[in-house]
């Protein structure tokens, strides 16, 4: 039988359950700060070893870096000082048989190369030239005679001990030797201490006939240690001998003094070292990191795993005694979500509020998706113009259809759409409509195309992918879809341009012209053309479906082109021949004769001949004169006299003259225009055809007219960023570009920074 729970009873069983809670807490502390403890002595452990590793990667490079400026260093002095004794002017100063003190040009010239001029000043301390077959002395204190300087004997000693080097450049370690202060020396001193670089200048019959000893200023080699010394590294150089040349701690000094270290890292008496070979100038390069470091940081990740641990358990002991633990996930997610939703109402209830603000984030998100979509909308046109303007390389569109989450076609077609718009139709106008079709489209026929819809130049441009043999099918259900969705939404009927198939996504240019073309064809203007499909065709396949002989056509243009006039004559016999042959007659012949005619002044059009200078006042009266042809004798006069010869003879002369004067004329008329100018632009205002000016610069210059009008562009851009106070936007709007990120582009592809990085650098360079 159970008791009755009493005030007594009450107080034991509180106790028990405090106690197990107790207990329970226990096990929860443990069972947290005991794994973390844990993790902090293996994270110690494997921190400290990545550290070793680290710390001798660094040390390597902290040599590595120390010792290849300095090489640089000392290398470059080499080499100027080499140069130094090789001009004419050192030359002469060596022949002077008495110090030339009233020759100030050549003393101030050779005490100013002496002294590095520009260039390794910085490194030079001092200097003195010694002839030593006059006895005389010129150095940075004054020029003297070599037995009145205070210091002879020294210099007399030295002196030997060099001549028994065979070199005729070395250097010579005398850091050991203490400097003597400037007040107290004599000027007629020769400074033989530091670290000198003596350079003897000597002849087979005569020995040694000149020294000039240049005493380094070691002080640029120590600012070349300075940030690897804010690091804790200690960095040192000695000579071949073994003497110290630089050292930023006495303490490595005095460690490389008692034992000199292997080649490569090592622990050496609380130091981890690297060391490197003997370079081209003498020295051997040191770097050392204390050990303590090393294990100051492993002690440090093990104290912080303790005070992450009692913090741990800190928040436990808060959290137990705390009257609201059960309302803290409640009350945190309700002081998260003010931060999003705002402050709930006095009288909300949480979770209605909480509920509200989920479906608004929902409602949020929604929108966002939306607006990422019509984002990725935009980029996809973007994309389609740039592949139609062959702005993209096929890599770049590789890239570029991954990002876009666009499924590459084995095969595509481009549709154009022209709108039957009424005649008078504003630009503007159309441009709207064009628009409107697009908004209004629907999302199944969007789906079925590869990419978004484009409008150019006053056409609707879809593109659509798959399977080559099921391409034509495909386009004709996006057409009548297409031409429905229109008709609903403008009340206007449209026909389409279709290109060819093509598989590469830089063929899309290509594609758009033949299916502008297909809507230019006479065919497209005929009345019940309206709301069909136009399928291009090249014009050697629609002449050989009607008997029209292209090779033939090719052979009398080759001809004409070489000025062959037999050779002329007879194959315009044999078209003329064929022609009859076939019975071909009517507006067949008249077509004929013009696609003919049309091909031979191509021929001058591509030489860079304009047709008014074949034709000269002739121009108007050609087709009638084709029409008016009915025998086989005068269409070969016609073809010979009245085409082919001019254009042959104008060939001719075209061809004695120089083309030097386009180039010239060309030039100018891109720095007229600052470069924005196309080279189409350019032929209609010089009177030429284009590929004719792309051959002549081509072979001319070695270059392309782009190439010139964005070099011209650059020129303008650098000097209006250095010269003027405009914005980089004005500045692209001063030339033209649409967009001031293409013009950002465009300079920073060309110069290899931004234009705002460009005038920056320009002006910290005058300051």
């Amino acid at each position: 039988m159970r008791k009755p729970l009493t005030r007594q009873n009450s107080t034991r069983v509180k106790r028990r359950y405090s106690a197990y809670q107790n207990r329970i807490f226990f096990y929860l502390v443990t069972l947290v700060t005991a794994p973390l403890l844990l993790l902090g002595v293996l994270s110690s452990v494997v921190y400290y070893r990545q550290t070793v590793t680290r710390s001798d990667a660094l040390l390597a490079s902290a040599r590595e870096n120390v010792e290849a400026q300095m090489e640089i260093a000392l290398s470059n002095l080499r080499a100027y000082y080499s140069a130094v004794v090789s001009v004419d002017n050192y030359q002469t100063l060596c022949e002077k048989t008495v110090p030339p003190y009233s020759e100030y040009t050549l003393v101030r010239d050779m005490q100013t190369a002496m002294r590095g001029g520009n260039l390794v000043d910085k490194y030079v301390e001092g200097y003195t030239y010694i002839n030593l077959r006059n006895g005389w002395i010129l150095s940075n204190n004054g020029m003297y005679r070599l037995a009145d300087a205070a210091n002879r004997d020294e210099v007399a000693h030295l002196l030997g001990e060099w001549a028994e080097q065979h070199a005729a450049m070395m250097w010579v370690n005398r850091t050991d030797q203490p400097t003597p202060a400037r007040a107290d020396t004599p000027l007629n001193t020769v400074d033989l201490t530091g670290e000198l670089l003596v350079l003897r200048s000597s002849s087979y019959r005569t020995g040694s006939y000149a020294v000039l000893i240049v005493k380094l200023d070691l002080s640029p080699l120590y600012e070349m240690t300075e940030s690897w010394q804010t690091g804790g590294y200690s960095i040192a150089a000695r000579d071949f001998t073994g003497k110290t040349v630089l050292s930023t701690s006495d303490a490595l000094t005095a460690l490389l003094d008692a034992d000199t270290p292997a080649e490569g890292g090592c622990v050496q008496d609380g130091w981890r070292l690297n060391s490197g070979k003997m370079g081209v100038n003498g020295l051997t390069y040191y770097a050392a990191l204390p050990q303590r470091t090393l294990a100051a940081t492993a002690g440090m990740v093990i104290l912080i795993a303790f005070v992450l641990a009692g913090g741990l358990v800190a928040v436990l002991l808060i959290c137990r005694r705390s009257t609201s633990v059960l309302y803290a996930p409640v009350d945190d997610l309700m002081h998260a979500a003010s931060g999003v939703f705002g402050q709930p109402g006095s009288d909300e209830e949480e979770f209605a509020y909480l509920a509200a603000g989920v479906k608004q984030v929902a409602r949020d998100k929604q929108a966002m998706q939306s607006l990422m979509q019509q984002q990725n909308r935009r980029l996809q046109q973007s994309f389609v113009e740039n592949l139609i303007r062959s702005e993209v390389t096929d890599e770049a569109a590789g890239h570029t259809m991954q990002e876009l989450g666009l499924a590459v076609c084995p095969a595509y077609r481009l549709i154009a759409l022209a709108l039957d718009t009424p005649a008078g139709t504003s630009g503007p106008v159309r441009e709207t409509m064009l628009l409107t079709a697009i908004q209004t489209m629907p999302t199944e026929l969007l789906r079925r195309c590869a990419f978004q819809p484009v409008m150019l130049n006053f056409t609707l441009l879809l593109v659509v992918g798959g399977e080559e043999a099921a391409l034509n099918e495909a386009c004709r259900v996006v057409y009548t879809a297409a031409a429905r969705s229109i008709r609903t939404a403008l009340g206007v009927s449209c026909r389409a341009g279709v290109s060819r198939p093509f598989h590469k996504l830089h063929h899309m240019q290509l594609a758009a012209q033949e299916a502008w073309e297909a809507l230019r064809l006479p065919e497209a203007d005929a009345p019940e053309v309206s709301g069909q499909m136009l399928y291009y065709q090249p014009p050697d396949e629609q002449c050989a479906r009607n008997g029209y002989d292209t090779l033939l056509e090719h052979e009398i243009t080759a001809a004409v082109t070489a000025c062959k006039t037999k050779e002329v004559r007879h194959l315009l016999e044999r078209f003329t021949a064929k022609m009859l042959e076939k019975d071909i007659r009517g507006y067949e012949r008249q077509f004929y004769i013009q696609r003919l005619v049309a091909a031979m002044l191509a021929v001058a059009e591509n030489a860079g001949l304009s047709v008014n200078q074949v034709l000269a006042d002739r121009q108007a009266n050609l087709f009638e004169t084709i029409s008016r042809i009915y025998t086989a004798d005068q269409m070969q006069n016609f073809l010979m006299d009245e085409v082919a010869v001019p254009v042959m003879d104008l060939l001719t002369e075209f061809r004695q003259s120089s083309s030097s004067e386009l180039v010239k004329n060309v030039l100018a008329l891109i720095k007229q225009t600052r470069g924005d100018i196309t080279l189409n632009e350019c032929a209609d205002r010089l009177n030429y055809n284009p590929s004719y000016i792309w051959k002549v610069l081509r072979t001319e210059k070695d270059t392309s007219f782009s190439d010139l009008a964005n070099n011209e562009k650059l020129e303008m851009a650098k000097e209006l960023l250095l010269t003027s106070d405009m914005t980089v936007v004005q500045i692209a709007e001063t030339l033209n570009y649409s967009n001031v990120q293409n013009f950002i582009r465009f300079f920073s592809k060309k110069v290899g920074m931004t234009p705002g990085k460009y005038r920056k650098d320009y002006q910290n360079e005058k300051k």
